[in-house]
């Protein structure tokens, strides 16, 4: 296993035992953001639908939206972004991601190394080579990269999710953002 990979994978367990999946924070960011408290929330949960993209504008990454991503808490998007903020500080480390989302579902994958980061992963961090799928023992899930595509396959013909746009980490935040307020659902879910 090479060194990077080694500490692309540290992070990622450090990442995945150290808390739950869970829209927690999230859901207490929009709220503030629509000036609605829990009660508002429990008595009409479609309080966050009217969150909207343009509400993100003056937001900034590193402070304001750093609770739904920074914390110990998170769903995909806070997962990947938490280890890309370990990883990408390392100094002389050569580690430069790329965030795609896959309509709903978002990895990042290292543009030097080949390096994916996926929550739903069940190898941890891997090393994906140009036009490989790869699989892993004990699930249907596949990942692919081709021609600047990343292209992920749940498996249990849930069909092939692909993107081949690029989103920063404020983009891919806002989204699931925008997500969660659309499903407002309270989830808390240990790994």
């Amino acid at each position: 296993m090479s060194n990077h990979l080694q500490l692309a994978n540290e992070e990622w367990y450090k990442t995945f035992e150290g808390g739950p999946y869970s829209t927690l924070k999230m859901i207490d960011f929009l709220l503030g953001k629509v000036g609605a408290t829990y009660n508002d929330f429990v008595e009409s949960p479609g309080t966050l639908k009217s969150i909207k993209k343009e509400d993100f504008d003056s937001e900034t990454f590193t402070g304001s939206l750093r609770p739904t991503w920074g914390s110990l808490t998170g769903r995909c998007t806070s997962f990947a972004l938490k280890i890309i903020s370990q990883l990408e500080s390392i100094e002389d480390s050569n580690f430069v991601f790329s965030i795609y989302d896959l309509k709903g579902h978002r990895i990042a994958r290292c543009r030097n190394t080949g390096i994916v980061l996926d929550s739903s992963s069940k190898n941890g961090a891997f090393q994906l080579e140009e036009s490989e799928w790869k699989r892993f023992e004990g699930t249907d899930a596949a990942w692919k990269w081709s021609n600047g595509t990343s292209k992920f396959d749940a498996g249990q013909n849930q069909g092939i999710k692909a993107s081949l746009e690029i989103i920063s980490s404020k983009q891919a935040i806002a989204r699931c953002l925008l997500e969660v307020g659309a499903r407002p659902v309270v989830l808390r879910l240990f790994r």
